[in-house]
């Protein structure tokens, strides 16, 4: 399968052609989320996003909407990230023209019965407390927030740490406001001619006259986000889990594929520097992962690692010891091999996937970039050199500007701290 790019920047939808393709995706995003949420709308976005799937026209039931959906051999879900609502949909090609219909049906339902409204606040609840028991996702979630504080996007997503309690009239009016042809973002890829793709748009998600939604105003400053490190409680003697992360402004537009190209360097992968250092040369963690995420003028690279608390110093040391080569220009001509290799692989293999395709390029205008054929992609990460992986690491990756957050017995966590001597001058902050 050959794809072609299509775009059609005035009305935000980028469309891979995929010739013989024998499915069809769509993937509709939507200017919500905190970056977008006024104080009193915290949480609003993902709330709605559940909404939305306790039924609409023609499908009045969750049941209803998933059972049209998978008799048709197809399949759909929905997320909310601090930054966008995003919907897709996967189906055969066959059904193309029902993936249209049934996303413009639940966009265009606009009341929900006070108990659905009830339950989801209930399941809301209850998504938010099964993150504050898995540490290693809390304790990465809390580290996102410390780095992008005080913008609004600082916020989690799932919204206050309370719970939400929006009335199903506040919902229905929010809806309203927010869920127009303006604040639409389409990523689809399928067999099909283009004009095809945006009259079904067209039709399916009319046009509007609204202004699109600003980013929301106000600063929302998290507890002690100036703080290098941070302990959070946690009852586990065996494990502590480590976050240590970094904002990195965009300065160009080269910097988002250099910060994948060392993303996926140090830590994507079972041939990357962290599992190498982590698990080959030292018997100090199962599984040391690395995470970039994309947001308007800034990303985030986060390294995550859960290790037993006697690892925790040494652990430590070799993080800040291989970013210091990095920085200093110790990078194996290999590691840049197989980083290329990695990244070439990644981009095929979605060129195959219908979904993977529309949710990428879907994804390149959520964060106000320009999609691109894999093609292109690939000559400009091929164009990435040795010199600008050690810029980028020695201006971003310093040690010194990591911020760190430790999850489990604090008491346990503060002896092995004190051992660490990359951190003695930071002692006095915990």
């Amino acid at each position: 399968m050959k794809p072609d790019l299509y775009l059609d920047k005035e009305n935000r939808i980028a469309f891979s052609r995929s010739h013989g393709a024998g499915s069809f995706s769509l993937v509709v995003s939507v200017r919500d989320g905190t970056a977008y949420e006024d104080k009193d709308e915290w949480g609003a976005g993902h709330f709605l996003e559940h909404l939305h799937f306790q039924g609409c026209k023609g499908y009045p039931s969750f049941f209803d909407l998933v059972r049209a959906v998978e008799e048709k051999g197809g399949r759909f879900a929905a997320q909310t990230v601090r930054q966008a609502v995003t919907f897709w949909i996967k189906v055969p090609a066959e059904f193309a023209g029902f993936a249209f219909s049934l996303l413009g049906d639940m966009f265009a339902t606009y009341e929900f019965s006070a108990g659905s409204i009830e339950k989801e606040k209930k399941i809301i609840h209850e998504e938010v407390s099964r993150e504050k028991h898995q540490p290693s996702l809390y304790n990465s979630i809390r580290l996102e927030n410390k780095l992008l504080s005080p913008r609004p996007l600082c916020r989690h997503p799932l919204g206050p740490p309370e719970g939400v309690n929006f009335s199903g009239e506040f919902i229905s009016s929010y809806k309203k406001r927010v869920y127009n042809a303006e604040n639409f973002m389409f990523g689809a890829c399928g067999d099909m001619d283009f004009s095809e793709v945006k009259n079904s748009i067209s039709a399916f998600f009319p046009p509007s006259s609204d202004a699109p939604r600003p980013l929301a105003a106000g600063e929302y400053p998290v507890e002690d986000a100036d703080k290098k490190i941070d302990i959070v409680p946690f009852p586990s003697k065996q494990q502590v889990s480590m976050a240590l992360g970094t904002a990195i402004p965009r300065e160009n537009d080269k910097t988002p594929l250099t910060a994948l190209f060392i993303n996926t360097m140090i830590g994507a992968g079972f041939g990357s520097i962290l599992f190498q250092k982590f698990r080959v040369e030292n018997p100090y963690a199962y599984l040391p992962t690395t995470s970039l995420r994309f947001y308007p003028g800034i990303l985030t690279f986060r390294m995550n690692i859960q290790v037993s608390p006697p690892n925790l110093n040494p652990s430590l040391s070799l993080i800040f010891k291989t970013l210091k080569e990095l920085a200093s220009g110790e990078i194996k001509d290999e590691d840049i091999a197989r980083t290329r290799g990695t990244l070439k692989g990644a981009l095929l293999y979605r060129s195959e996937d219908t979904l993977e395709t529309a949710k990428f390029i879907n994804s390149s205008l959520v964060t106000g970039e320009e999609p691109e054929e894999p093609a292109r992609l690939l000559e400009k990460i091929n164009n990435i050199s040795k010199e600008d992986l050690i810029i980028f690491a020695g201006r971003h990756l310093a040690p010194d500007g990591l911020k760190i957050s430790l999850m489990g017995d604090v008491e346990n966590i503060k002896e092995e701290l004190y051992k660490c001597q990359d951190l003695n001058s930071t002692i006095s902050e915990w």
